[in-house]
């Protein structure tokens, strides 16, 4: 049997089962950026979000695309930030290298967070370079995106 909403009715989020998503925010980031430095920045994207419950999770998805690295030896390390602190690192993911601008890979994560709030989050995705040398994302125009779910315990 298929539910059917009209108007402004529809399954309040206190109805919704264990594992529903109840909401969804997602940024996105072309403008290609170059970085050289082994200190984290920021990479353009980033989001908020107002949790509905504390017990409730956050799945944060992230995409950085059109990576590409001017040396073989140096390399993308990545992180989530929730309000300004570093909740998980994504050490020494390997960058494509080459010399062509218009070339490069993506790199994709997935990381499940308990804020354990309902004030509002803001979710940050920060990049470095291993060795200090340059690191490019969102190579040719492509977009990068971050997309969080608030997602019911």
């Amino acid at each position: 049997m298929a539910l059917i909403l009209s108007g402004d009715t529809g399954v309040p989020a206190s109805g919704m089962p264990t594992g529903s998503v109840i909401q969804v925010v997602q940024a996105t980031y072309a403008t290609q950026t170059t970085y050289s430095s082994t200190t984290f920045t920021n990479t353009g994207l980033s989001v908020s979000i107002t949790p509905i419950s504390t017990t409730n999770k956050i799945l944060i998805y992230t995409n950085l695309m059109g990576v590409y690295t001017n040396t073989t030896s140096n390399f993308l390390k990545q992180r989530i930030t929730r309000n300004g602190t570093s909740i998980v690192d994504f050490d020494h993911i390997a960058g494509y290298s080459s010399q062509s601008a218009s070339s490069g890979s993506n790199t994709a994560f997935v990381y499940l967070d308990s804020p354990a709030t309902i004030s509002s989050i803001s979710y940050v995705l920060q990049a470095s370079s291993t060795s200090g040398a340059g690191i490019n994302w969102c190579n040719d125009g492509v977009t990068s995106t971050i997309t969080v779910m608030e997602i019911k315990a």
